[in-house]
C-alpha cells in the first residue's frame, strides 16, 4: 500500500469525528432554540397577577402572586401563590422552569410518581399532542392509579370577548381492573395570557375561572371582599 494512502486513512477519522461532533453540538443548540418561550404566557406568574374562580356551588375563591423570586431548600427560586395578603406559610411556591414544566415545591412527595428534585408538575408547556406524564395527585379523585396526563392541542376559543390560544389536557389513571389506561373526558384548560381556565373531577367538583388581572390588565368580573357571596 502507497505510504500516501496509509496517512490519509490515519487522519481522515479524526477529522470526520471532528466534524461529527460539531454538527451534534449544532443540533442540540438547534433544539434548545427550538422552545418557545411565548408558551410562559399560558401560566403567567408576576407579581400581583391574580385569578378568581368559582366551584360547582358558586364559592368564590382567589388566588393573588404575592412574592417572587424566593429561594427554597432545593436551591430553586419559586413564585408564591396565595389569597390575598397570605402569610409567608399560606403560599404555593410555583416556578416554570427551562423545559416550560410548571413546578410546584412539593417536598412531601415521594420521587416514584415523577416529582424530581422536591417538586412536581400537572401541566407542561412545551410538550407535543398526544405526549403523556406521570402526574403525583390524583387531581380527579379516582381509584385508580398510577395517575397521568396528556397535552392534547392549541385551539381558539372566545374567552372574556376575545378569541385567544387555549391548551387542552385530558387526565387519566392506569386501571389495574382493566388492565387499561382510562382518560377522563374532562376540561383542563389553560388560557394564553390568563392562565387556568377550568379543571374538574369525577366528583363533580369544578374550578371555573370568572375573573382576573394579568399584568395590570383586567378580565371578566372581579368581586372585591366586600362583594364576596
Amino acid at each position: 500500500m502507497h505510504p500516501g494512502l496509509e496517512e490519509a486513512r490515519s487522519v481522515t477519522p479524526p477529522r470526520f469525528f471532528l466534524a461529527a461532533a460539531v454538527l451534534i453540538l449544532f443540533m442540540s443548540d438547534q433544539a434548545a432554540g427550538q422552545i418557545d418561550t411565548t408558551l410562559k404566557e399560558f401560566f403567567p406568574l408576576r407579581i400581583g397577577n391574580m385569578w378568581q374562580y368559582r366551584n360547582e356551588d358558586s364559592v368564590l375563591s382567589t388566588g393573588r402572586v404575592g412574592v417572587a423570586d424566593t429561594l427554597m431548600p432545593n436551591g430553586e427560586r419559586y413564585c408564591g401563590l396565595g389569597v390575598p395578603n397570605a402569610s409567608p406559610g399560606g403560599y404555593a411556591f410555583i416556578r416554570i422552569d427551562s423545559l416550560l414544566r410548571v413546578q410546584y415545591f412539593s417536598p412531601y412527595l415521594s420521587g416514584n410518581c415523577g416529582g424530581e428534585n422536591g417538586e412536581s408538575n400537572i401541566y407542561r408547556l412545551n410538550e407535543r399532542p398526544g405526549a403523556v406524564w406521570r402526574i403525583c395527585e390524583n387531581i380527579v379523585a379516582t381509584r385508580c392509579r398510577p395517575w397521568f396526563m396528556r397535552f392534547e392541542r392549541i385551539s381558539r376559543a372566545t374567552i372574556f370577548g376575545k378569541l385567544r390560544q387555549v391548551m387542552h389536557f385530558t387526565p387519566g389513571a392506569y386501571c389495574p381492573e382493566t388492565g387499561d389506561t382510562v382518560w377522563y373526558p374532562f376540561n383542563w384548560l389553560l388560557v394564553k395570557g390568563i392562565g387556568i381556565y377550568h379543571e374538574e373531577t369525577l366528583e363533580k367538583t369544578q374550578t371555573q375561572l370568572t375573573g382576573a388581572v394579568i399584568n395590570g390588565v383586567k378580565y371578566g368580573a372581579i368581586v372585591s371582599p366586600a362583594e364576596k357571596q
